[in-house]
């Protein structure tokens, strides 16, 4: 499966722990091309749960935390929310 495909297949949903496939692969492969060293077997284990739950929060991805969506690979291009915005969403 390419990671480009499956971005852009509207019915892909989320992928999360414990899932197996080609997704998978296509998703560790994409982690390992942004600095992570997993072994791309399409198993959503424990390191690829960190890999995810990694690049999340260095996008300042607060929701979901280790589930993959389309909002994990738009990231990069949104604007992070300032402290300040995200303490008036809290009160």
């Amino acid at each position: 499966v390419d990671l480009m495909e499956w971005k852009s297949d509207k019915t892909f949903g989320v992928l999360h722990e414990g899932l197996k496939g080609g997704k998978v692969k296509a998703l560790q492969k994409w982690l390992n091309e942004r600095g992570a060293s997993l072994v791309v077997d399409g198993y959503f284990g424990r390191k690829t749960f960190q890999a995810v739950a990694d690049y999340q929060k260095k996008y300042g991805i607060l929701l979901n935390r280790g589930i993959v969506d389309a909002t994990m690979f738009l990231a990069p291009y949104m604007e992070k929310p300032k402290i300040k915005d995200i303490e008036n969403i809290v009160d």
